[in-house]
């Protein structure tokens, strides 16, 4: 993701240490997410 951004000078994202649970959960609640 971050590759991508800066290739197209968009600001890379930065995930801390104390959010990447909630990131995580996030991720897995948006891949279980029915369209």
């Amino acid at each position: 993701m971050n590759y991508y951004f800066i290739i197209h000078d968009i600001a890379p994202v930065i995930i801390y240490n104390e959010d990447k649970p909630a990131y995580y959960r996030a991720l897995e609640a948006f891949d279980h997410k029915v369209i």
